[in-house]
């Protein structure tokens, strides 16, 4: 008996491989998250940042961008996360992508954009734009606590109601006087 290799035997770290399944985020509780290796207190920030987003999550991006989720953890899970808007068949996914088309179209000839200073839009404004109501809500809080008024397309931009891909849509429209 040595007591170099005792010592080693109990000093190193347990990795445990986390055997992953096909899993729908938005049905995952406080111990299911735990379950695939996170914290209590991070699965608890994933479930409150699941309530900020409405509810649920409706693409990888929103949980890709969850702060306690690391870019390495992400990657990992990314291959069995099944959101409910990307079906299993391709006849229902060409199904899908041609109602979005369909939607998407409409709602560009019914808000072709133009530029607009965002301090002056109201929650309806921004709901014409595409926004939830409860995302407008949050982005004019975002706004009252900034004074207010939103000094420029960056503060706006940080906003977590904001997707980086609505941004990028609204962002050559913004004005700001």
């Amino acid at each position: 008996y040595k007591n170099s290799d005792f010592s080693n035997t109990y000093s190193k770290k347990t990795e445990i491989k986390i055997q992953y399944i096909k899993f729908n985020p938005n049905e995952y509780s406080q111990k299911d998250w735990e379950r695939i290796g996170f914290s209590e207190n991070q699965a608890a920030s994933i479930l409150k940042y699941k309530r900020y987003l409405g509810g649920k999550f409706t693409s990888l991006d929103q949980i890709k961008n969850c702060f306690v989720i690391s870019e390495k953890k992400y990657e990992e899970m990314k291959p069995y996360i099944v959101l409910p808007s990307a079906p299993k068949s391709e006849g229902t996914i060409r199904l899908l992508e041609e109602e979005e088309e369909t939607e998407r179209a409409e709602s560009e000839k019914k808000h072709l954009l133009q530029k607009f200073n965002p301090n002056h839009l109201t929650k309806e404004d921004w709901v014409d734009l595409g926004f939830s109501e409860r995302q407008a809500n949050t982005i004019l809080n975002y706004k009252k606590s900034l004074g207010g008024s939103f000094p420029d397309a960056k503060t706006f931009e940080n906003c977590f109601a904001v997707s980086a891909e609505k941004f990028a849509e609204l962002e050559p429209y913004m004005v700001f006087d």
